[in-house]
């Protein structure tokens, strides 16, 4: 268990064989009449399986898997990986054309830069920093969402 108290609150953070499990007390150790707030929209699904796996913990018993919808697939987990370490790459100073040699082929390098303009790595390249941007401008809301892009069940007006 990582325990991490601050003037928000206490957070913790509790691992089992099943995963890990995320709390936030805002009034420290002393819940008094502890309640689970959970807002009403698309995601209550999600939202209540977390408080089922919670109060399950709470409990002593296993806490299960986290819903199926919110697993990365060893594809979409390769995807974000590659977008982290070029936004990463670009930020610390490296070339575009130094980050796809890093991610794609160490040949782009030494590629001619006739040869580079043209380079599918390029597009390639191209394409990833641009979901990787979108994903930071609040795109990664659909990863904890399982990738639903449908809007909120209330709008604010």
């Amino acid at each position: 268990m990582v325990v991490r108290d601050s003037r928000a609150g206490l957070h913790l953070q509790l691992a089992g064989r099943e995963g890990e499990l995320n709390l936030w007390l805002p009034h420290g150790w002393t819940p008094l009449r502890a309640a689970f707030i959970i807002p009403i929209d698309n995601d209550i699904e999600i939202r209540l399986h977390s408080i089922q796996r919670a109060f399950r913990l709470l409990q002593g018993k296993p806490i299960g898997d986290v819903i199926r919808r919110q697993k990365l697939s060893a594809f979409h987990r390769h995807r974000y990986v590659q977008m982290l370490r070029a936004v990463d790459g670009l930020r610390s100073g490296a070339s575009k054309r130094e980050v796809a040699s890093v991610l794609f082929s160490r040949d782009v390098r030494s590629f001619p830069a006739v040869e580079w303009r043209n380079a599918p790595e390029r597009r390639q390249l191209a394409r990833l920093l641009t979901e990787a941007n979108e994903h930071i401008e609040r795109g990664y809301l659909r990863i904890l969402n399982g990738g639903r892009t449908k809007g909120h069940l209330f709008r604010r007006s």
